[in-house]
């Protein structure tokens, strides 16, 4: 390929020393932000290639290509840059390293490659936690004992103790934030050190993924927390400054001017005024298409002999792309057209095509390092960046469809092969991705389909859902396409993108996505009818899910009329809306109309319905639970012992739906005081449970903890402390010694010395749930308070007044920060506070926390209340 010149042009000269200028001022406490944006083939990249080989000397310059679609998500494209940092200025960059590595092990459960192979050059701040604990499976267990044996204690604590609790306390989507802010700090540092900003050019920018509802985009947030570096965004069109944040710049390429051209053919030699003429008009100044014109002139040329006559050149752009394509004979030219098929430059999937099309080439290997690098565009053509989808499309038309068909099979068996791989696990969201991308052109809808089910059951994790969400996207577009958006399948793909948008803290993106498939079921059967009224339900879901409970209760309501007028009182479908009903009231604590609507449900469905129905069993559970939660435990006790009945019919004994209902019995049974009874069933609800799940699951390790509790409650202490003992054990295998459910049966192993009166254990105990519940949830936590409370009442009955009264002060700041000044629970905490008060002697103290609780009491409860 002949490289455009920089220089010598009208324009593009000024435009590279405007850029360069910009680029070499020294700025203090603020971010310089380019747009550099133009239709495809104009030149961006390589006028930005000219005005950064000016800059490599003296500026550190990392450049990230988003349509790499894995590149499009805040981690990954911050991980690539991380690898890109100098060895020496590694350790800027710690916490960042430490977030990252946390929240992949948070996703996936444990890491699927070792920590310490996650960074090309490791931080000394990782290497003390890979020093000492040389098996880094499970990161953050070694990270938390290495904290505890003081060897990086002052580190943790100065740095990121805060960060780390909110990557466990928060959304998903506040870890991207967790990232971004470390990733920013890194960049601070590194500027301090090297005196030097991060240059860095995002290219084919049009799509920055979004971070929140408002739609801004992770760099925004980049750019502001960092107030150092240089961003470069390549787009086809102009970003506003919600995705690249404050611009210093915003610079529009055009095709060449006739000036233009003119320098540009005189620059390579061409000089022959008809041939000029006919590329510029023809290609309509574009430069790389009229380096298209100039490489297809030299390869006719040596085709024949002859040189190429200006007729050849008066075509439309794509047809010259075509042309351009048609003549090249090298292998390098065969296996671009087929290449074109596939969108990652990957030297083992290059190599896996090159032995299917070019086996009998005079070069027994290509060189497949001309494929990986800049010059492979140099190779096939200038304007194969610039000119993606044109040059796609036109190579595609090239191919005979047994050919496309042959090549894509071989990228997704290729992109399969990769997805299990430990080897390139870094790279899972880019081969998920592209298995998507060939799997859709070439299987059949029902082919794909299950597919994709197989996909979602091996690989899908709801907290990865910044991934997920564009999978669904793409998948909703391809099935609904195919199968019309109110087919069975294409529903359920909604519903899972609504529940992925909920999970990420999306909730106008779940509102709108069921709001589409409602208007889908709208437009197909009318308003208002039957059909539509599961995707009413669906919509009113969101609502309660979001706290709208006055718009879902309208829904919820206004779908429960529809179904009564047109299907009548007594149909199963008039059922369903009531014990929607009965949840949302459920949910508001409105017990008797909780309990109103699942008794009329309950009597719809006995009528029709035979018990082991799964309508029916629902309307029995949500009627169960109500009685429950409203004291009426006798009667949750006997639907819960006839649902066990029917569930151990229909599922077996040792099903998992009858191990639940079972469990819930045996909840009931104790609640009610049952002990004894209830000590047998959650035996039998354990040995069911090892048996259905194993010995060493984590359903198993609550059926112990449950078993526990009823000892305790049974007043056995001796099989509870064995019982207590085996959970620890087990959640610890589980989950680490510093996860907050270890910490729950932590807390309840204290209980138990308690009531045994070993008050010295149980406040080892209490301390170390107290030390977990803050470090992994946060200070202001609901379990984090409790912990502090438990800690305040155990340390005062021992007499220990000083300490008691800072741990109740700790639990009194988490509540109140948590759900300000009316709730019981925060009254419970200013009553013992006033009792210990009183029992210190400071009354006036004691009187000022007794009033505030009692205040609280009777705004809640009523005057009357005990």
């Amino acid at each position: 390929m002949i490289e455009l010149p920089m220089t010598g042009f009208a324009g593009r000269g000024e435009l590279k020393e405007q850029i360069s200028g910009l680029l070499a001022k020294d700025i203090t406490d603020e971010s310089l932000v380019i747009n550099i944006h133009g239709e495809e083939g104009t030149g961006k990249s390589t006028l930005m290639a000219a005005v950064l080989g000016d800059l490599h000397k003296n500026s550190f310059i990392v450049d990230i290509d988003l349509n790499k679609a894995h590149l499009r998500f805040p981690e990954n494209a911050l991980y690539a840059i991380r690898q890109e940092i100098e060895p020496e200025f590694v350790e800027s960059f710690a916490l960042f390293d430490l977030l990252y590595i946390m929240r992949l092990e948070r996703i996936h459960g444990e890491l699927k490659i070792p920590a310490s192979r996650f960074f090309d050059n490791n931080t000394a701040t990782l290497n003390k936690v890979f020093r000492k604990y040389p098996n880094d499976t499970f990161f953050s267990r070694n990270l938390y004992k290495t904290v505890e044996d003081g060897i990086m204690l002052e580190w943790f604590e100065t740095y990121a103790r805060k960060a780390v609790a909110r990557m466990f306390q928060e959304q998903n989507q506040h870890n991207w934030e967790s990232l971004i802010n470390a990733f920013a700090l890194g960049m601070r540092e590194y500027k301090q050190k090297t005196k030097k900003d991060m240059v860095l050019v995002l290219e084919n920018a049009d799509d920055l993924f979004e971070i929140d509802d408002n739609g801004n985009s992770w760099v925004v947030s980049l750019v502001d927390k960092a107030q150092c570096g240089k961003f470069i965004f390549l787009s086809n069109k102009k970003l506003s400054a919600q995705k690249t944040g404050k611009q210093e710049l915003s610079l529009h390429m055009e095709n060449f001017s006739d000036e233009d051209a003119y320098y540009y053919f005189n620059s390579i030699g061409i000089d022959r005024e008809a041939i000029v003429d006919t590329v510029f008009d023809n290609t309509q100044g574009n430069p790389a298409l009229m380096s298209y014109c100039v490489e297809t002139s030299d390869f006719i040329a040596d085709e024949t002999g002859l040189e190429p006559t200006p007729d050849i050149f008066e075509h439309d752009p794509e047809s010259i792309v075509h042309l351009h394509l048609s003549t090249m004979k090298s292998d390098v030219a065969s296996f671009a057209k087929v290449l074109s098929v596939v969108r990652v430059f990957d030297g083992e999937l290059f190599e896996a095509i090159r032995s299917e099309f070019v086996p009998d080439s005079d070069k027994r290997q290509l060189p497949i390092k001309v494929f990986t690098d800049l010059r492979f565009g140099e190779r096939v053509g200038g304007g194969y960046y610039a000119l993606q989808k044109v040059y796609r499309n036109e190579a595609l038309k090239a191919l005979d469809s047994q050919t496309i068909e042959t090549v894509q099979y071989i990228a997704y068996q290729f992109h399969m092969s990769k997805l299990n791989s430990k080897t390139d696990y870094l790279n899972f969201p880019l081969h998920i991705y592209e298995a998507l991308y060939h799997a859709k052109s070439t299987l059949d809808i029902d082919g794909f389909l299950l597919w994709f089910r197989g996909l979602e059951k091996e690989h899908l994790s709801a907290d990865f859902f910044n991934m997920w969400l564009c999978m669904y996207e793409i998948v909703r577009e391809h099935v609904a396409g195919i199968l019309g958006p109110t087919h069975e399948q294409s529903v359920a793909i909604s519903d899972t993108l609504a529940y992925l948008y909920l999970k990420s803290a999306r909730f106008i993106n779940a509102d709108e996505t069921m709001q589409k498939s409602l208007e889908a079921f709208e437009e197909h059967f009318g308003k208002n009818t039957a059909e539509t009224v599961p995707a009413m339900n669906k919509v009113a879901s969101i609502y309660m899910q979001t706290g709208d409970i006055n718009a879902a209760e309208s829904i919820l309501l206004n779908g429960l009329k529809i179904r009564e007028d047109l299907l009548g009182p007594e149909h199963a479908d008039v059922a369903d809306s009531l014990l929607r009903l009965a949840n949302l009231y459920k949910q508001q604590k409105k017990k008797g109309e909780a309990l109103e609507f699942a008794e009329r449900a309950n009597a719809i469905l006995n009528k029709g319905l035979d018990q082991s129905d799964d309508k029916r069993i629902e309307a029995e559970e949500a009627m169960a639970e109500v009685y429950a939660n409203s004291k009426n435990l006798p009667k949750a006790v006997q639907i819960y012992k006839r649902l066990c009945m029917v569930k151990k019919e229909k599922y077996g004994e040792y099903g998992k739906e009858t191990i639940a209902t079972l469990g819930d019995y045996a909840e009931s049974v104790l609640k009610n005081g049952q002990t004894g009874k209830a000590v047998t069933l959650y035996e039998d609800v354990l040995e069911k449970t090892k048996k259905t799940y194993g010995e060493k699951s984590k359903t198993a390790a609550t059926a112990v903890n449950d078993l526990a509790v009823a000892y305790q409650k049974n007043k056995e202490y001796d099989k509870a402390e064995e019982m207590h003992k085996q959970a620890l054990a087990l959640k610890d295998e589980l989950y680490g010694d510093n996860h907050p459910s270890t910490a729950t049966s932590h807390s309840n192993y204290a209980q138990l010395q308690y009531l045994k009166g070993d008050l010295s254990d149980a406040e080892v105990s209490y301390q170390k749930a107290a030390n977990v519940y803050e470090t992994v949830l946060g200070k202001v936590h609901h379990k984090t308070a409790l912990g502090f409370n438990n800690l305040g009442f155990l340390t005062s009955r021992m007499g220990n007044f000083e300490k008691a009264e800072k741990f109740y002060l700790d639990a009194l700041e988490s509540k109140r920060a948590l759900s300000g000044d009316k709730n019981t629970s925060l009254a419970s905490t200013l009553n013992n506070l006033g009792e210990l008060m009183y029992r210190m002697g400071r009354k006036e103290e004691s009187k000022k926390y007794l009033q505030e609780a009692l205040g609280i009491y009777k705004d809640i409860l009523g005057d009357d209340h005990n």
